[in-house]
């Protein structure tokens, strides 16, 4: 399989270049999402294979893997949304966000009156309505929207800007313990039925079994004690992939 990966719209040599491209305080905190996401990644073409199987999907002879795709609101401003992985061939693309340890993302009631701006974030927010709009042919009013989590909707506009025909979204859940793993079924079912995705947007949560190995549990035991800055040695084991080990993915369609 021929892959070219990217980061941030650029080339990228190899999958473990990669690691490079990323902010060094990206790696202050073991316990990162960055950290088992770019560890999974490592072994491309058998995850890739793995994604494809599960989906029933005949797997790509090329492919382009994208770290921190970004798209910037279609209307507003404000800041872009950084998708963690795009993969697409073809007519198909697949936008996956990963989760790890990260609490729930606020939804859209709070987002809107953080701001100091109301009239701009609901153009910010009907601006990515109107990019999933393009895919399922349901307008959703930004006035609609309150409870539903913020950051996933414009995930999947994010997904939705592609030019691709069969678009998916995956959550990507690493140690998917069951509480974890039914918040995001929750959201996304919420989602597909605001904005009526049916089978124009696949919406799935993959779940990755991780184990800490022991570099990995020792950088987190001293994280969690002083908050001991490590991205030096995140780097290095990411690099050698000593840190943790992703197991076989499952995957959800909801």
């Amino acid at each position: 399989m021929k892959i070219d990966f990217r980061h941030s719209g650029g080339p990228v040599a190899s999958v473990k270049a990669l690691v490079y491209k990323f902010p060094t305080d990206e790696f202050d905190s073991p316990e990162r999402s960055t950290v088992p996401n770019l560890a999974f990644w490592m072994d491309t073409e058998h995850r890739v294979t793995e994604l494809c199987s599960q989906l029933h999907m005949i797997a790509p002879s090329e492919c382009t893997v994208e770290f921190e795709y970004q798209v910037a609101p279609p209307a507003g401003k404000g800041k872009e949304s950084h998708t963690d992985v795009m993969l697409w061939w073809g007519t198909t693309c697949f936008g996956i966000e990963a989760k790890y340890t990260e609490p729930p993302y606020e939804v859209v009631s709070h987002w809107l009156k953080d701001g100091s701006n109301l009239e701009n974030r609901l153009k910010v927010l009907g601006g990515w309505c109107d990019l999933i709009a393009k895919t399922t042919g349901k307008q959703c009013l930004p006035e609609s929207l309150g409870e539903e989590t913020y950051q996933m909707i414009h995930r999947i506009a994010s997904a939705c800007s592609r030019p691709e025909k069969q678009k998916h979204v995956v959550y990507q859940v690493f140690d998917p313990q069951t509480e974890k793993v039914g918040y995001y079924r929750q959201e996304l079912a919420k989602l597909k039925a605001v904005f009526a995705t049916g089978t124009t947007i696949g919406l799935h949560i993959a779940k990755v079994p991780l184990r800490s190995l022991d570099i990995h549990k020792v950088l987190v035991k001293n994280w969690n004690k002083d908050r001991t800055q490590c991205s030096a040695d995140v780097i290095a084991g990411l690099v050698a992939g000593t840190l943790v080990s992703c197991g076989q993915m499952s995957i959800e369609t909801i």
